[in-house]
């Protein structure tokens, strides 16, 4: 059986609701980047803060330190950028930066990628969104 995660709320039958698989992947990339180090005391240098590479000066935002700065966070992700599967993309969309985080993950003994958009609003709030790659290796 996969690995599952309780969610905040009640599901249709006002059970405890959990997060399917692939709801618990995501999540946890997702509380990779966005964390803040220092956010975790037992941890302490847990989290990219992807949203402070955001704010920055989008010429000087370079994926490769993104990448590393995941590597530093998850070793097991080093062999995913060593043969090119985990990659960082810098795009626009709506003349807005915006990263685009590709990582390999198996669920449910398949092997998928799930992509991760990240981008800033026209206020300055930071948007993202993910989904599984529909392409299996």
């Amino acid at each position: 059986m996969g690995r599952i995660d309780p969610s905040f709320g009640v599901d249709a039958f006002n059970r405890a609701k959990y997060k399917n698989e692939t709801e618990t992947i995501a999540t946890a990339i997702l509380n990779l980047l966005f964390a803040k180090p220092g956010y975790f005391p037992s941890m302490p240098d847990l989290g990219i803060n992807i949203q402070n590479i955001l704010y920055s000066f989008w010429d000087e935002v370079d994926p490769t330190v993104i990448k590393a700065q995941i590597i530093t966070q998850c070793q097991e992700f080093k062999q995913y950028v060593d043969d090119g599967s985990l990659d960082v993309i810098k795009s626009t969309y709506n003349e807005q930066p915006l990263l685009i985080v590709v990582i390999p993950v198996q669920v449910k003994n398949t092997k998928r990628r799930l992509v991760i958009g990240v981008t800033v609003g026209e206020n300055g709030e930071i948007k993202y969104n993910y989904d599984y790659d529909s392409s299996e290796d």
